[in-house]
């Protein structure tokens, strides 16, 4: 048994509005960049019902979505998508320090990806469904975090 994941035809953009519908529950999420998936996750490692208000999916994705310096999302989004794209203008920008890599990341995190997910109490449930989707169990692996 796995959790049974929107595919991308349901997926909403990559931006705190869209955070209002996702539960503060564990689970498994799709970052979709249109048909391409681009990214799986889980969440709810330590969750507990007793404990609800750590390490939950809305959080999880609030941490991508924001770019915030902890989160390796962000920094895998840049160098394998938006580094091929940047301009000399923004590498000056990174080299002076007058903006970082994580919010050019972030920008096109909230411009081009969307997502999906779906929510467990079972973090095990969760945590399988991860690896059979990052295995290919979708017909494509993730760009970002395959697994064979």
């Amino acid at each position: 048994m796995v959790l049974e994941i929107p595919s991308h035809d349901s997926s909403v953009a990559c931006i705190r509005e869209n955070l209002q519908d996702v539960p503060k529950l564990p689970g498994c999420y799709l970052i979709w960049r249109n048909e391409e998936l681009i990214y799986v996750g889980v969440s709810g490692k330590v969750w507990t019902q007793n404990n609800p208000n750590t390490s939950h999916l809305n959080q999880r994705l609030s941490d991508h979505f924001r770019g915030t310096k902890s989160d390796v999302f962000p920094i895998k989004v840049f160098e394998r998508i938006v580094l091929n794209q940047i301009t000399r203008d923004e590498i000056q920008a990174v080299t002076n320090g007058t903006i970082e890599i994580r919010h050019l990341a972030r920008d096109y995190i909230r411009t081009n990806l969307t997502f999906t997910f779906a929510t467990t109490t079972d973090y095990k449930l969760a945590e399988k469904t991860e690896t059979l989707i990052r295995k290919g169990s979708l017909g494509q692996k993730p760009l970002l975090n395959p697994l064979d």
